[in-house]
């Protein structure tokens, strides 16, 4: 049950319990279980098998899955270092995705390295330096 008590430290899967039990708006089911599973294991993790499995009818399936935990992991990333404004470009080719900016982006390096990568992953992440 959600509300018993919030900590600091677990505020994913706070966050996870709350739009389990509390997100209407309109949404499915569906959409409900997979909005929160995205915000539970939005920092490192990808998605556990067990919790897979326990949503398994109403989460896309698990490859599906694990890309869209792992590309919202990485924009968290990418902006653990609050940015005023957007201090970086994307950009993909022959499956690398390349970051550049004036910046050094440590903390965003540092965080990357620190992700459960995608079972088929297939894409490197390069970091390149415009100063």
């Amino acid at each position: 049950m959600s509300g018993n008590n919030i900590h600091y430290y677990s505020h994913n899967k706070n966050s996870y319990n709350l739009i389990k039990d509390a997100l209407e708006f309109g949404f499915t089911h569906e959409q409900i279980i997979l909005i929160a599973t995205l915000s539970r294991y939005a920092k490192r993790k990808l998605p556990s098998p067990s919790h897979i499995q326990k949503f398994k009818t109403l989460l896309p399936d698990s490859e599906q899955l694990e890309s869209l935990s792992y590309l919202l992991s990485l924009a968290v990333t990418l902006l653990s270092h609050y940015p005023k404004n957007i201090d970086f470009t994307l950009s993909f080719e022959n499956s690398e995705l390349k970051i550049e900016s004036k910046n050094s982006l440590y903390l965003a390096k540092e965080s990357v390295r620190k992700l459960d990568m995608m079972t088929n992953n297939s894409i490197n992440i390069s970091f390149y330096n415009l100063s």
